[in-house]
């Protein structure tokens, strides 16, 4: 994957942003966006990835279920998996992050929790299996009057098991309950923020990063690429604290359609 000289690496949420949930795909961008990777890539020398919370067998499933194109990589579990495509096939990046992810200890988290719920009245519930992964622990956490002082107990829990913790308001466009928040355990030097930068070391060139998303997760993303971009049908609070960086804009349009107006114009 490293052998070609580099120019510009795309970094794209997968659902609802890359990938719409209610909308009919044709209308979403996405086949014209794949025409146009697979036509320039190899000329133009850049990458185009997912970077996702979900797992990598739900997003792989997608992708091949509806025929749509094979993106360079693909980071699944909230930047704690990378999957790097080679001859058509998705192989395990191993040594990625390698060392945190035998540290990382599910049980001690559960346990954790157990004892923050039995504190505070319940406050946090685990999400669904399939949200979980052996590097990725999810909860919802309930807004309440107390947010904060939860919040920092949580951070607290990730410190004392040298872990990292990211707190995010939920997507209810995505499907997630409204009025809660993620609450996502991942190893330490895991994330969205590190996907970039390790991939982005990967080249010796430096290639110009370029950064796709929709909801609060994909921030940490934001925060580490040249240009970042929240597609229009972002939740409308991301979208209004995403005014507020000077690397973060709005695109004019929805999903794909949105996202291959910039990398046409980026190449």
């Amino acid at each position: 994957m490293n052998k070609q000289v580099i120019k510009k690496i795309f970094f794209c949420d997968f659902d609802e942003t890359f990938f719409p949930n209610d909308l009919n795909l044709e209308k979403s961008g996405v086949y014209e966006l794949g025409a146009y990777i697979k036509k320039n890539a190899r000329e133009k020398n850049f990458l185009f990835g997912i970077v996702s919370g979900s797992r990598f067998g739900s997003i792989l499933e997608k992708i091949n279920t509806n025929h749509i194109f094979l993106p360079n990589f693909i980071s699944s579990d909230l930047g704690t998996e990378l999957y790097l495509l080679n001859d058509q096939k998705y192989h395990l990046d191993e040594d990625y992050n390698s060392d945190n992810k035998k540290r990382f200890n599910i049980q001690h988290i559960f346990d954790m929790v157990e004892d923050f719920n039995n504190s505070h009245s319940n406050l946090i519930q685990i999400q669904s299996d399939k949200f979980q992964s052996s590097n990725k622990v999810s909860y919802y956490l309930r807004h309440s009057e107390n947010f904060s002082n939860h919040e920092l107990a949580l951070k607290s829990i990730a410190k004392k098991l040298s872990i990292k913790v990211s707190i995010t308001k939920c997507n209810p466009m995505a499907g997630d309950p409204e009025g809660f928040y993620d609450v996502d355990f991942i190893p330490l030097g895991s994330g969205k923020d590190f996907i970039v930068k390790y991939i982005k070391n990967k080249y010796n060139g430096h290639p110009y990063t370029i950064a796709f998303g929709d909801s609060f997760n994909d921030f940490d993303m934001f925060s580490v690429v040249d240009e970042a971009y929240l597609v229009a049908n972002s939740h409308p609070d991301a979208i209004d604290v995403g005014r507020s960086f000077k690397n973060i804009k709005i695109l004019e349009n929805e999903y794909c359609i949105g996202i291959l107006d910039i990398v046409r114009r980026k190449l």
